[in-house]
């Protein structure tokens, strides 16, 4: 069957037509090399045809070109660890994103990229001329538990119209690449959103200055502001003592977009594609799913101490600080 290439027709997303009409510029990074990310992007869609939907080029050229890069990212990555993603190239675009099968086993992935919002937490655009400005953690966080919320619901729905049953395993992958270049630490925004960890905390002995002992703060939940000044209390403990998530077996996470895959950020000589995936089991997961089973990244879990633990699976030992 004849393909249609990624970057043959004009559309009307703005990432999508500054990559293809060789702009260099966009709102996460100064400058890039379009040429780089045009052969990536279009050696994505090379492997990736067969495992999208109908609207996937039409949705990308002209409404959404980050989450569907997204979606073509995460499969590819997948399929290049030899996770055996099924295809649906008849497929309108109901359902999950991607559909595994592991022997007599079904396995389902929903992706999502969230948006900045629109309410008084909207995130901000950083602006490069700035020297300083504090980083909208709290803003960020919403927008990722707002997703985990959007597509548990999805679930819901999912199961209701028999496309996929209750007992089958259900990841959400969220990417954060709408929401703005902003700095992170460990462990990442998403899993300190879901299991209500909050800031750095350090003590210090007051008489020799010394730092004595360090952790991190509770934070149990976000106050959300509405443009009608309604506060609304959103709970940072979805995977602690929220029933209601507990068909989540585990969220992934990754801030990857179309300007940070290829060089100087992304060497395909040392690294796997999904390298930069964060994948968090849900310990309250009524279909867990087994450890080891995306070897990308950083793996985490929370052990039967209720301590948070994480494996590394980075290609380049260089980079395994585990």
């Amino acid at each position: 069957m004849k393909t249609e290439s990624f970057f043959t027709r004009e559309g009307k997303n703005k990432d999508y037509e500054n990559i293809r009409l060789d702009d260099g510029i966009s709102e996460y990074f100064c400058s890039y090399d379009p040429d780089e990310i045009r052969d990536f992007i279009k050696q994505l869609w090379t492997q990736y045809q067969g495992y999208n939907d109908k609207k996937f080029l039409s949705n990308a050229r002209n409404e959404d070109f980050n989450g569907r890069f997204w979606e073509m990212y995460l499969t590819c990555s997948l399929l290049e660890l030899g996770i055996n993603v099924e295809k649906k190239s008849n497929s309108t675009g109901e359902g999950p994103d991607i559909k595994i099968k592991e022997g007599a086993k079904t396995y389902w992935i929903e992706a999502i990229a969230p948006d900045i919002g629109e309410s008084l937490d909207v995130i901000q655009a950083l602006e490069f001329k700035e020297s300083i400005r504090d980083v909208p953690d709290n803003e960020m966080t919403l927008r990722l538990l707002e997703a985990v919320i959007r597509k548990t619901k999805d679930r819901f729905k999912y199961i209701k119209k028999g496309i996929l049953s209750e007992h089958e395993p259900y990841i959400i992958a969220i990417n954060s690449l709408k929401l703005g270049h902003f700095p992170d630490f460990e462990p990442p925004r998403l899993i300190r959103g879901v299991l209500g960890i909050g800031m750095p905390i350090v003590q210090v002995n007051l008489k020799s200055g010394k730092f004595t002992d360090g952790g991190f703060s509770e934070q149990k939940s976000i106050l959300k502001r509405k443009k009608s000044q309604e506060l609304t209390v959103i709970p940072k403990t979805f995977f602690i003592n929220r029933d209601f998530y507990d068909g989540i077996s585990a969220l992934l996470y990754s801030d990857i977009n179309p300007y940070n895959c290829t060089p100087p950020f992304f060497d395909s000589s040392k690294d796997l594609m999904g390298d930069n995936f964060y994948l968090l089991h849900n310990p309250r997961a009524k279909n867990p799913l087994p450890h080891g089973f995306i070897k990308l990244g950083k793996e985490y879990w929370v052990d039967t101490d209720r301590i948070l633990q994480v494996k590394h699976w980075y290609k380049d030992s260089k980079c395994n600080t585990g």
